[in-house]
């Protein structure tokens, strides 16, 4: 009976196999001081204030300044490689309701020569609506466009963007989320992983700064063929040994 429960469960973790694993690549939650990351403008800054610390006691989190003008504070982050083209990042944010606004994270991705393979971003931009947070997919799609995620204001909101794709499609699904409610969902035909973040659009904000908070970029990728065939390769053997046991 106990082979026969081990068998089941490496049979599930064969069929395991055959869908998305996932991967963290990098967080970020400011405690350590924000290593690595490079300014954009100035004014941005690493605080522990009243607002940071609605997500705990201590908490730091980056906010943007308060800027009527080009360029504002924002921070960049190149990450170590190129990430899988199924990715997934979470952040938190806030910003307090204004019409004419411009504050978002924006992920990225370069090729090796610098140049901009994809740019996707989700927050809020002036150019739509003051009551929706917007997103923008700037190759593959039409650049800024109404979510269908009610913006709210002076509290700490969820944000999640991710980028779903099947090898061998020239095109991948990009989904938007806020508080984990699907806001709107494109299909790109620009399919990259991702190379670097943004943390604040880096333009003016009609001096309504905003906060970014606990940022995670996830890998979520097809295990390589070879992992599969091994695990294969040991379920074959492991059957092999209980028919020689039981004869």
């Amino acid at each position: 009976m106990k082979k026969i429960v081990v068998l089941l469960i490496l049979c599930l973790a064969f069929a395991g196999t055959q869908a998305l694993a996932q991967q963290v690549v990098f967080t970020e939650d400011w405690q350590s001081g924000g290593v690595g990351w490079t300014n954009i403008g100035a004014g941005g800054a690493i605080v522990n204030d009243s607002v940071a610390q609605l997500l705990g006691a201590g908490n730091m989190a980056f906010k943007t300044p308060a800027s009527p003008s080009n360029p504002a504070g924002a921070v960049n982050f190149a990450l170590a490689g190129e990430t899988d083209k199924n990715w997934t990042v979470t952040w938190d944010y806030y910003q307090a309701l204004h019409s004419n606004t411009r504050e978002y994270m924006q992920l990225g991705s370069l090729d090796a020569g610098g140049g901009l393979q994809q740019l996707v971003a989700l927050g809020c931009y002036n150019a739509t609506s003051g009551s929706i947070y917007q997103f923008r997919v700037v190759n593959g799609s039409v650049g800024w466009a109404d979510t269908t995620n009610p913006r709210i204001g002076d509290t700490w909101v969820h944000m999640k963007v991710e980028q779903i794709y099947t090898a061998g499609d020239p095109t991948a699904t990009l989904n938007f989320y806020v508080n984990n409610v699907l806001g709107a969902s494109v299909t790109t035909t620009s399919v990259f992983g991702l190379t670097y973040l943004r943390a604040g659009s880096g333009l003016s904000n009609a001096e309504t700064p905003a906060y970014y908070d606990n940022i995670v970029v996830t890998d979520n990728y097809v295990p390589e063929p070879g992992s599969m065939l091994a695990l294969g390769t040991g379920l074959i053997g492991f059957l092999g040994f209980i028919r020689r046991k039981r004869a």
